[in-house]
């Protein structure tokens, strides 16, 4: 008797949101500066979640971030930090 098993691996990502990631993790939040992505946390409303996560994941470590690869490096081989950018920029 031929049993076969079909199997599928869950994927768990480790947050879904920014809110998610204030809240549930200890991530640093790594992006381009002086790009669109920082002006979006640097700027963000006071009491929205890019404004909290400015002050609280990104402002302090912004001086450790480059552009382009040197960043995609880091996040590479920093499990603590996620980098936030579009899709289609790393390549």
């Amino acid at each position: 008797m031929l049993v076969s098993y079909l199997s599928a691996r869950k994927l768990v990502l480790p947050f879904n949101s920014i809110r998610d990631l204030l809240e549930n993790s200890d991530y640093r939040i790594g992006l381009c500066p002086s790009s669109f992505h920082e002006d979006q946390f640097k700027f963000a409303l006071p009491g929205t979640d890019f404004h909290q996560a400015w002050n609280e994941r990104v402002k302090m470590h912004l001086d450790d971030y480059s552009c382009g690869r040197p960043l995609l490096n880091l996040v590479m081989s920093d499990e603590q930090t996620a980098m936030y950018d579009n899709f289609f920029s790393i390549r």
